[in-house]
């Protein structure tokens, strides 16, 4: 499929997802919050390609939009103790401190920590993918609020 097909879609979702009744932001509300969590660090270009097209998305549309962007840092940390005990441990006490509105995740280690934590640090929140390699539909079976963009070489 390729990524500029896959950032053109994934901007069409975020387009939908920013004009919608549940998501607009008008008047004196205050911007709505999303979470950007990359799997990767910054500088990586797959990493800064798809920042940069959430914020021109977002810019485009209008909406008062509060991005926060984290970074799992898994490519150059792959140590199951990181993944599993410090950044959960480093997330969660970041997150605590701001309700979002949506997360957004790219790529796989970010795909799987929203999923891991569902049920504690993301309760109810809708959750947009992009860049998942081997994506099963029967992934999100019986979950709720999810949806995305697969990358699918």
């Amino acid at each position: 499929m390729g990524r500029n097909l896959s950032f053109r879609l994934l901007v069409s979702l975020f387009l939908l997802l920013v004009t919608s009744t549940t998501f607009h932001a008008s008047g004196n509300q205050a911007p709505k919050t999303v979470l950007l969590l990359h799997s990767y660090h910054p500088g990586l270009t797959w990493t800064d390609d798809i920042t940069s097209s959430i914020k021109q998305t977002f810019k485009a549309s209008g909406q008062a939009v509060a991005l926060h962007v984290e970074y799992l840092d898994s490519k150059r940390y792959r140590e199951p103790e990181y993944l599993n005990k410090h950044i959960d441990q480093l997330i969660t006490f970041k997150l605590n401190r701001t309700a979002f509105d949506l997360v957004i995740v790219s790529d796989n280690d970010a795909f799987n920590f929203a999923l891991k934590h569902r049920d504690d640090i993301f309760v109810g929140k809708p959750i947009l993918f992009c860049g998942v390699n081997g994506f099963d539909p029967i992934q999100l079976e019986d979950i709720a609020g999810i949806t995305g963009v697969a990358e699918t070489p």
